[in-house]
């Protein structure tokens, strides 16, 4: 199955008799002489414009080429000297659009959009998840009388993981027979 939009019998259709220009066009594809390509798939005729670099100067020239996908090259035009007619720079953008352009890059009309204006709001994630409230078990910071008062009530217990987090002294040892602290 083949995926290419641009058919190459087309090309060769519409260069028929010309192959010097398909040959040149070839060769300004392959060392990478279009330097833009755009395709509108969306309209009939297709419109494919593009930039191509010449080989002798540095402005590149347009080319603008109208093509039915099934009947291929319908217009063209480039702003090269030759240009009204046929030229290697037009061979060079459908050598182009042969190989990078795929029936897969058309947009399928059951696939599309609808206009519906409600979808043009944009909703953001932290509209509909707020972030969550930092959690407190109480309303107000412990006073340091309730911190000593607890520490008195733990100490018996040697729970000296919570002893040494809670100690203000940074050189707190514990004094249990379970413990390296």
């Amino acid at each position: 199955m083949e995926n290419h939009v641009i058919k190459f019998h087309f090309i060769a259709q519409f260069f028929s008799g010309n192959n010097r220009l398909l040959l040149r066009g070839e060769n300004a594809y392959t060392n990478r002489h279009v330097t833009k390509f755009f395709m509108d798939k969306d309209v009939t005729p297709a419109l494919i414009k593009a930039e191509v670099k010449p080989s002798m100067k540095n402005t590149p020239y347009t080319v603008e080429i109208s093509y039915d996908f099934d009947d291929g090259v319908v217009s063209v035009y480039c702003t090269c000297p030759r240009g009204q007619l046929q030229c290697h720079h037009m061979a060079a953008v459908l050598y182009h659009g042969h190989y990078h352009v795929s029936s897969t890059d058309l947009t399928c009309k059951w696939n599309q959009p609808r206009n519906n204006k409600e979808n043009d709001e944009i909703i953001k994630l932290a509209d509909v998840y707020p972030p969550k409230k930092r959690f407190t078990a109480v309303n107000r910071s412990n006073t340091e009388e309730e911190i000593k008062h607890f520490r008195k009530r733990i100490r018996p217990h040697k729970l000296c993981g919570i002893l040494m987090v809670t100690e203000t002294r940074t050189n707190y040892r514990c004094n249990s027979i379970h413990c390296r602290h």
